[in-house]
Parts: C-alpha cells; structure tokens; sequence
C-alpha cells in the first residue's frame, strides 16, 4: 500500500469517527433549543470545556498559519503562543465565573441573550450582534476551509477545493444531527489528535534533522536575528502580539459561549488548569517544526503548507495520516463552533427573540440545519477563491469580533453604571473602527486595538450621558455572593 492510500484511509477513519459521534450525541439531547445550542441541560466536564474552548480559539489559522509565520519570523512568533495561553486563562478568571452564574440564573442560551437583558434593549443588542457575527464569522470560516483544501492538496495530491468540500461537508454534517455536544466532544477528541501530532512531527524533525542546538546554529547562519528574543519583528509588533492574544480573548464570543454550557462552578476552576496546559500543548510543538521547515524546505511555495510538507518528510505514513486529521481537526473544531454560533444567533436572536417568531422546537431545530447548509455552502464558496493567507483572514475575523464584544462583556459585568445606549455605540463604533482600519491596512496603530480603545470610551461617554439601567436589572446580573454560593 502506498503512503498516499494509507494517509487517505487514516482520514477517512477519522471522518467516519466524527460522524459517528455526531448521530451518538443526537441520541443524548433532550431536544431543547437550549440543549442543542449551548447543552444547558446535560453541561459538560472540565477536559470538554477547556478542549472546547481551547479548539475554537486556536482554529487552523493557528495551527497552521503561525507556523508559516515561524519561516519569516522565527523565534518571536512564540509570544503568541505564550500571550495565548495568559489570555485564555485571564478569560476564564474575569468572564467564566460571571458568565456561567448569569447563564444559569437568567437561562442564558447565547451571547444576545446575556448582553440584550444586561442592557434592556431585546433587539438593538441583538440585531447589531447578528450583522457583526455574519461577516466575521463567514470570514473565519473562509480560513478553515482554505486550511481544509491546502492539507488535502500537500498530503494526497487532490485539487484545494476537493478537500475544503470534504471538510465542510463533514462538520455540517455532524454540528447539524448532534448540536453542542457533538461539537463540544468532537472538540475534545480533535484537540487530542492536534497536541498528538504536533509532537509527532516535532519528535519526527528531531530525529531526523538533529537538536534544537544544532537548528539554531543553521537558522543564524541564515538569518541570525530568527534566533534572537526581539530580532525578527519590532518591539512595536511584539506589544501588539501581547495585546491581541492576551485581551482578545475577552471578546471572542465563540470561546466565552462556552462557559454557558459547564456542569457547575467548579467545572470552571477545573478547567483553568487544562485550558493552559492545552494551550501549551497546540501551540509549540507546531511552532517548533516550522522553524525546521526553514532548513529542511527552504523553498517551499506556500507557506500555510509548512507543518503538512514537514509531516510527509518526517513521519511514516500511518503517523502522517494522524497529522492530517490533527490540521483537519483544528480547521473543523472552529468550523463546527461557528456554524453552530452563526445558526444559534440567526435562528434564536433574530427569527425567535427579534423577529418575534414563535417556533417549537422541532422547528427550530430544522430551521438551524437550514442555516448550517446556507452559512457552509457560503463560507466554501468564497474559500474556493481565497482573499488571503490563511493566518490574516483568521486576524481579519478575530479582530472584528473581539473589538466588538470584549467591552460590552467586560463593562456589562463589572461596571453597574453601563447602559444600553452605551454599549449599543459602543459595539458599532468599535467595529466600524476596526473594519475600516483593516481596510485601509492599520495606518498607525491597528484596528483590533483602536476597535478595542474607541468601544470603551465610547460605551462609557454614553453611559454617563444617558440614564442608568433599570435597578432590577443591576440585581439580577449583579449577583449576591449567597446567590453564586447556589451554583456551586
């Protein structure tokens, strides 16, 4: 059997594994709306939640797209994955605890329904939520498409769009029969196999190209500032770095859901420890292949391909093919979250909670797998014809969200003075802010930070400009500490 058949049959194990947790979970749902968006019914244990958390984060423009950026930068890419992991901790300090006794004490299903009861304001919260969530989110489904043709393309010699069709096929498939829990467990189980073979192909460069010693001394005889702290990049992008992946985190509304969806509180604390440990685990073992791809493939044409084309040098096939599901599980960890976001906020917040629509359930259910074919077929189709490399279509997607979302969050739970008007403009300065600095490529200062700094003063200017919220709104998401001690 040749190395292209085996690699071939490893992946399709691994499809027919995630299809068949897909119809196993379908079976466990209680078929609530609830359930199925945020499995408010059943929770999930520390190692999902934090695996979960953690796929969704670091989606195949991590994965894949820092360790092309190791090949241009060297060693200064590792702040991203060091300011990752303090981010994805802080997260979990400042929004988990808060997030999860709201989602309890006031039914929480999505994002809309925390910040448009926090703010009185039903449909404005929600609608300005569903126009930033399409574009962003359609975006970052562009990237992991594009991560899902490049892998099929490098490791079997199929056309690019043959294999982002297999990847958007499967996660539609498997996000549509078995909602949250399926993507929750799905999550766990790829981010296993993404931490699995990394190391595999870090374990693979080792023995068969040499220490890290002897790498570096070859990388410096290239290009000495590779091997430097500060001497790939400027300090300026460095503090930027520190920035987006330290604070963006409280903003990105496709990890912080999660924390809607945990048994109870101490699944939280739990899972402080293994998000950080996760992190570790999907950022440097990748990261460090990379920088052997810049002696071992110095010519390489596409960048974004490194990690896989490092994989078929290094690993037998058998282990080659664990990669490839490994890249294919951090494209569809983030496929399957935000298709399961995007049809939560099209069909709850807008159809149901804006709308006014009234459905029952089994409805709704249908009405979401509609969504999750129209929002894939969409996202595929503009992927077939990509605006960018992988890792800056993933930036324009982040950015977007978190310059939107991290001050209403942050505000809305600590500071009783925020109001609705407030975080309305706010939410829409902030992103027109960071959009149009994208646009016109960051003149100055980039536009996740200026989004970021123009929200806050604007929810703030506002909210002292205009009456206060309602008082028994404050009380309720302003909890007492005898009422946290309940959900513990």
């Amino acid at each position: 059997m040749n190395s292209n058949a085996t690699i071939a049959i490893v992946a399709a194990l691994y499809f027919v594994l995630l299809l068949g947790m897909g119809f196993f979970f379908q079976k466990k749902q209680t078929g609530s709306v609830a359930d199925y968006f945020a499995a408010k019914d059943t929770g999930v244990g520390p190692w999902v939640l934090a695996f979960s958390y953690m796929a969704t984060a670091i989606s195949a423009g991590t994965y894949m797209g820092e360790v092309a950026q190791t090949r241009t930068m060297g060693y200064t890419v590792f702040y991203m994955a060091v300011m990752s992991c303090v981010g994805s901790v802080l997260n979990h300090l400042v929004l988990g605890k808060r997030c999860f006794v709201l989602g309890k004490k006031l039914n929480v299903v999505t994002t809309g329904d925390l910040l448009s009861y926090r703010f009185s304001s039903p449909k404005a919260i929600r609608l300005v939520q569903g126009v930033v969530l399409l574009i962003c989110i359609t975006a970052s489904m562009v990237a992991q498409f594009q991560a899902s043709g490049v892998i099929f393309n490098v490791m079997l010699g199929v056309p690019i769009w043959v294999g982002a069709l297999l990847g958007a096929i499967c996660a539609g498939i498997y996000v549509s029969i078995g909602g949250f829990l399926a993507v929750a467990w799905t999550d766990l189980v790829q981010g296993v196999i993404m931490i699995i073979g990394g190391l595999s192909v870090f374990i693979g460069c080792l023995v068969k190209y040499g220490s890290l010693a002897s790498l570096n001394l070859q990388i410096a005889t290239q290009n000495p500032e590779f091997v430097t702290a500060t001497g790939a990049t400027s300090s300026k992008n460095i503090w930027l770095w520190i920035f987006i992946f330290a604070v963006g985190h409280f903003g990105y509304v496709p990890s912080f859901c999660r924390f809607f969806s945990a048994k109870k509180l101490s699944t939280l604390r739990k899972s402080i420890v293994m998000v950080a440990v996760a992190n570790i685990g999907f950022h440097f073992f990748g990261k460090l292949s990379g920088l052997y791809s810049i002696i071992a493939i110095p010519e390489l044409a596409n960048n974004d391909a490194a990690l896989s084309t490092m994989a078929i040098n290094v690993l037998p096939p058998l282990l080659a093919g664990v990669l490839l599901a490994a890249i294919l599980g951090a494209a569809m960890s983030s496929i399957d979250s935000l298709i399961l976001l995007l049809s939560g906020v099209c069909v709850h917040d807008v159809v149901d909670k804006t709308l006014n629509i009234k459905l029952e359930s089994k409805k709704m259910l249908h009405l979401c797998n509609l969504v999750t074919i129209i929002v894939t077929v969409v996202g595929l189709v503009i992927a077939l014809n990509p605006p960018g490399a992988i890792m800056w279509v993933s930036a324009f997607a982040w950015g977007g969200i978190t310059a939107t979302f991290a001050a209403p969050m942050i505000l809305g739970l600590y500071w009783k003075r925020s109001n609705g008007k407030g975080a309305i403009a706010g939410m829409a300065s902030g992103f027109g802010i960071a959009m149009l600095w994208y646009l016109l490529n960051h003149p100055g200062i980039h536009g996740l930070v200026l989004g970021y700094i123009v929200n806050f003063a604007v929810n703030i200017v506002v909210s002292l400009c205009t009456a206060p919220p309602p008082e028994e709104v404050i009380k309720d998401c302003f909890p007492t500490k005898e009422e946290v001690a309940t959900y513990m």
